[in-house]
């Protein structure tokens, strides 16, 4: 790319151009950097996608009929950083502020994205025991009560249960000995 063809590019994408961090649906994926140049002008986006390397142009979709028709191109990953890395000394304060937060991002996504992992792992392992505790609700700390402080069987528990109106995992029906126990279990931490 000349220098006449790389000032032009940066015009156009100074303009029209978009720089953003792309996700994926994927938790387990960190994302990629973008650059895409969306506009009406076929022939000038044609040129543009030449120069920024991207393997096609597409139509977008109109916003209103009576608007022309846009069309886009775009590169991302190593293209879209290597792009950067060669426009940025020409872009404008913020599109320049905006690209270094992307190569940021680019320069240390291993170690941010370990961290994203670590924090999601966290995040189930709390989420699985909230849920396991609104599931029985205040049943396994009455159980522990019942069971170690006052030393009753699964029957005697399942009855007190029933008496003070404490709600199944369910909500629905009554204490079994055979659900004590089974609470009993799953909460073995809490009940030794």
């Amino acid at each position: 790319m000349t220098e006449l063809e790389l000032g032009w590019l940066v015009g156009i994408l100074e303009g029209e151009g978009c720089f953003a961090w792309a996700s994926s649906k994927n938790r387990n994926h960190y994302g990629w950097p973008r650059v895409l140049l969306t506009m009406t002008d076929r022939d000038v986006i044609e040129h543009a996608a030449q120069l920024m390397c991207a393997k096609s142009v597409k139509m977008s979709k109109k916003e209103k009929p009576h608007h022309k028709q846009p069309f886009r191109c775009s590169v991302q990953s190593s293209l879209a950083i290597d792009l950067m890395r060669k426009i940025l000394p020409f872009m404008g304060e913020r599109r320049a502020a905006k690209i270094k937060e992307l190569l940021f991002l680019w320069d240390n996504r291993p170690a941010l994205a370990a961290r994203k992992r670590s924090i999601a792992k966290a995040h189930k392992i709390r989420l699985i025991r909230v849920v396991k505790e609104s599931m029985y609700g205040i049943a396994p700390t009455r159980i522990r009560q019942l069971l170690v402080e006052q030393g009753l069987s699964c029957w005697a528990i399942a009855r007190v249960l029933n008496a003070e109106g404490i709600p199944t995992r369910t909500g629905r029906g009554r204490w079994w000995p055979s659900q004590v126990s089974r609470v009993a279990d799953e909460h073995a931490e809490s009940v030794r």
